[in-house]
């Protein structure tokens, strides 16, 4: 009398082992390389382009100033419908607040300026207390300016300076350039 042959079908534990053995090593290597700050940072400085962008396009929209106030203290920035024009947040007029991720700050970390001044947002203009700039109804910016973000880490280590982003607004016409710091030097990128 024949038996059948038996068939196994999977793997045996040994090389199971194996490969979970492997491919924790592979990850122990290339886990550490994957910057997450460098994506906060690509992600945050998008957001905020965003709504600058929109800022703007509300300015020629409603045919009225919006004013974008940097509150860095808080790491928000307030946009303000400035339905009589006259620069201040009154009673019945609209505003909007985003606020920075978690681990981002209005700040340049070990990055070389891209203007003159030393300030993080180098708008001189101000709304209660607050660098701002304000869009006008027919799309322009008021004045021309920066505004730098970076990581908490980047602000620390100065070897994550390369963090470092920036948002230069034009005056003219406001359109808005995204900046990102790497090896030394600024690269008009996103």
């Amino acid at each position: 009398m024949t038996h059948p042959s038996r068939q196994t079908e999977g793997f045996t534990l040994v090389e199971v082992l194996t490969v979970v053995a492997l491919a924790s090593i592979i990850m122990s290597i290339a886990l550490p390389t994957i910057d997450v700050d460098r994506f906060r940072m690509n992600g945050e400085v998008r957001s905020l382009t965003m709504f600058v962008n929109t800022a703007q396009r509300t300015a020629i929209w409603k045919q009225h100033d919006v004013v974008l106030a940097f509150l860095t203290d808080r790491g928000e920035v307030r946009m303000h419908y400035d339905e009589d024009n006259d620069g201040q947040v009154d009673t019945g007029e609209e505003t909007r607040t985003v606020r920075l991720s978690d681990e981002v700050v209005f700040n340049r970390g070990g990055a070389t300026k891209l203007s003159s001044s030393e300030a993080f947002v180098t708008f001189t203009e101000k709304q209660d207390g607050h660098p701002s700039v304000t869009f006008r109804r027919n799309g322009s910016a008021s004045q021309e300016g920066i505004v730098y973000i970076t990581s908490l880490r980047g602000t620390r280590v100065s070897r994550f300076k390369h963090h470092a982003r920036a948002i230069e607004i034009e005056r003219a016409t406001a359109q808005v350039s995204c900046w990102s710091f790497a090896t030394e030097s600024w690269s008009l990128e996103c």
